[in-house]
Formats: structure tokens, C-alpha cells, sequence
């Protein structure tokens, strides 16, 4: 079964836009809005198990893998300036984003050990720096007001809502020991 992850259209830039409509066999076109309208469609059709089988995609491993590598130190720079008091859309524009990127390197074409080498490590990155965010938001005072950051509806985005949640889905999860304990919001917190 596939990692499931939290990627929404709205919070995605220009060229990852792109990339998950290319990936899905989707045209794309010159209106960003457009191709938001559509991948959330797409995205929303997948949530309820609607998602059918896509072409192959035939990228390469080099070119996707410096793709990765090179969301992954933009990303990082933006996690270090988001601070416990940012807000929750700049979180979960990030978040977002790290979801995409993580279902990018998910998708590498690993044709041999080298390769295979390649992604683990990129995937380390993408969830070193997932911490890093999660981390970042534990620093709120308390438990309750982390959660209470998460649920808060800004109002500015239909899509947030229910789409709050840890970064990199499921393979953070995997990672975190078995004494932490997820809240109704999805974000991992150590007691």
C-alpha cells in the first residue's frame, strides 16, 4: 500500500504544481489557478479512493533527485525562520510542501544500489527537516495550544480544514518512538 500525504493544491508552487499534475498524466497549463482547481480535484478524487492508475512517468533519476534535493534546501531555509509564533498558514504551506516532496522521493525510480542509496538519503533529509518543523511547533507553551494552532480555521483556506497534521504523513510515524501519542489533529507529540 502507498503512503497517503496531505498535499494541497493551493499551498504547492508553480513547479511542484507541475510536477503532481505531469506525474498524474494531467496536461498543465500557463493559469496557476487553473492547475490548483484541477489537482485539487484530482486530490480530493484520490482521498475517497477515486484515484485510478496513472501512466508511467519517465523522468529521470538524476534530474528528480536534484529536484528533491533542491526543495529540500529551500524548504530547509524556510523551516528555520518558521518560529513557534508563526502562524498556521505558513505551517501548513510547509507542510504541504514537505508532503510533496517526500511523495517526489517516494516516486524516485531506483534502478540500482547507488540509487537506492540516493533516496534513503533524501528521504533523511525530508524528515530531518520534518522534525525540525514539528519540533518548532512544540515549542508553543503547552500541548492544548498547539492543538488549538492546528484546529484554528483562518478562514482564508477551505482546503486546511481536517488537513492538519504531521509532516511527511506516514513515514514520520515510523520513525517516532512508541511512546508518543497523536492527537485528533494528526501532529506527533512526546507526553
Amino acid at each position: 500500500m502507498a503512503a497517503k500525504y496531505k498535499i494541497v493544491a493551493s499551498h504547492l508552487e508553480l513547479d511542484e504544481l507541475i510536477y503532481e499534475l505531469e506525474y498524474r498524466g494531467f496536461p498543465t497549463s500557463c493559469d496557476i489557478n487553473c492547475m490548483r482547481k484541477e489537482l485539487r480535484k484530482i486530490l480530493n478524487l484520490e482521498r475517497i479512493g477515486h484515484g485510478s492508475k496513472y501512466p508511467e512517468c519517465n523522468k529521470t533519476f538524476s534530474d528528480e533527485i536534484q529536484a528533491c534535493n533542491d526543495k529540500i534546501s529551500v524548504l530547509s531555509e524556510k523551516i528555520s525562520e518558521f518560529t513557534a509564533r508563526s502562524d498556521r498558514k505558513e505551517f501548513l504551506i510547509l507542510n504541504s510542501r514537505l508532503s510533496h516532496v517526500m511523495a517526489r522521493a517516494d516516486r524516485l525510480p531506483m534502478t540500482n544500489e547507488q540509487g537506492k542509496v540516493q533516496r534513503a538519503n533524501t528521504i533523511t533529509k525530508i524528515l530531518k527537516i520534518s522534525e525540525t518543523l514539528n519540533e518548532t511547533l512544540k515549542l508553543r507553551k503547552s500541548h492544548n495550544d498547539t492543538v488549538s494552532f492546528l484546529q484554528s480555521d483562518s478562514g482564508s483556506d477551505e482546503e486546511d480544514i481536517g488537513n492538519a497534521h504531521a509532516s511527511t504523513p506516514s513515514r514520520l510515524a515510523e520513525v517516532v518512538s512508541e511512546n508518543t501519542h497523536s492527537n485528533r489533529a494528526g501532529v506527533l507529540l512526546k507526553p
